[in-house]
């Protein structure tokens, strides 16, 4: 189900995954900031910015792990939402070698791929130019100006929330890495 553009998640007490009531409580906290990746302009802006609640469960018969307390209409994806690790040599160089190791178990050289929450859609570039082949995404803070890279011009992102009919027809894999946690309804 979609609520004012953005997915919204499936009845309290239902895992998102697979709708089991099976789940059982992880962790729980209260007041934490909703987002971990905003830029804010002073330490005033901080500790007044919004916070909720935290409450991870697991799932008895998927295995997910998933925050029941997660209320998609609180968070804002604008362009003070800044998610960027790969200003760490650390994180290219183990991004990089994901992406290659990840071509070559599934045999995606040539081939067409996409991307949940794709951020500046720096791992799908590093994708795409270790398979040749082109890359889909979609992700709400998307900035078009932020796209550079060998492969970009084989690159399409769509700022939007995630939705299962924007998963293009025909791609070889979808990835979804450092996002499940914004993904209201996996």
């Amino acid at each position: 189900p979609v609520a004012d553009g953005r997915p919204t998640r499936p009845p309290v007490g239902l895992c998102p995954s697979c709708r089991s009531s099976r789940l059982t409580p992880v962790l729980e906290q209260h007041g934490v900031p909703i987002h971990t990746s905003t830029l804010l302009a002073s330490r005033t802006d901080a500790v007044a910015y919004p916070r909720a609640d935290l409450r991870l469960v697991v799932c008895g018969d998927c295995g997910l792990i998933t925050n029941a307390a997660f209320d998609a209409p609180g968070h804002d994806y604008s362009a003070s939402y800044e998610e960027v690790q790969s200003f760490s040599p650390r994180f290219r160089a183990y991004a990089s070698e994901l992406a290659r190791t990840l071509v070559e178990r599934h045999g995606l050289r040539g081939r067409e791929v996409f991307e949940i929450g794709s951020g500046r859609a720096d791992f799908l570039l590093e994708v795409c130019a270790v398979t040749g082949g082109a890359g889909y995404a979609v992700d709400p803070s998307f900035r078009e100006k932020r796209l550079e890279g060998p492969a970009a011009d084989r690159i399409t992102v769509e700022r939007a929330f995630f939705t299962r009919d924007r998963v293009p027809q025909g791609v070889a894999a979808v990835l979804c890495r450092h996002t499940l946690e914004h993904v209201h309804d996996v």
